[in-house]
């Protein structure tokens, strides 16, 4: 999410599909030397800046604040999430990392249902199960989804998640 202007990123070229890359725009251009539109897509010369702005999903407003301050103050070697501080910063992204994964795949479905409908009072889009799951190879739209829903679960730890797998029928172990 943008700082300044509030709206969701972009991974993608919304023309072609292709990564933001600025660092391939000199690819295939040996003899050019300058490249004073970084804004432009490496792949077909689309102007990115022209790409529509969108604000992020939100459904849970202390769920995004707890996102968002992780990833503000993730190089303190500590973090917190909701009322808990967690003192050893790298055992819960990896316990994130694993949650968000989980969410990601068939057996995690029915949890991310349940935050959804928790959240937003209705299931979004299902997540493509031909994707990786791993959750930095999805596209930028899930993966804040998928974080989203992780920290909702986290915030009342471990009231909320284990209310989250009651009601998803899911059981609490991944």
């Amino acid at each position: 999410i943008c700082d300044r202007h509030g709206t969701m990123m972009r991974d993608r070229c919304h023309t072609c599909g292709s990564p933001v890359a600025f660092h391939r725009r000199e690819l295939g251009r040996r003899s050019e030397r300058n490249f004073d539109s970084v804004p432009l897509c490496h792949t077909c010369g689309s102007d990115l800046s022209r790409d529509p702005a969108y604000d992020p999903p939100c459904g849970d407003v202390h769920a995004l604040i707890a996102l968002r301050s992780f990833l503000t103050f993730h190089d303190l070697g500590w973090t917190f999430c909701g009322g808990e501080v967690f003192h050893y910063e790298h055992l819960f992204t990896d316990a994130l990392y694993r949650l968000c994964n989980f969410l990601a795949v068939t057996r995690g479905k029915r949890l991310l249902e349940v935050v959804e409908q928790e959240n937003y009072g209705k299931r979004l889009e299902t997540l493509s199960l031909a994707q990786p799951k791993e959750i930095e190879f999805r596209p930028l739209v899930d993966r804040h989804r998928l974080l989203q829903a992780a920290f909702w679960l986290l915030l009342d730890w471990p009231n909320r998640f284990a209310g989250a797998c009651r009601l998803g029928k899911v059981i609490p172990s991944f």
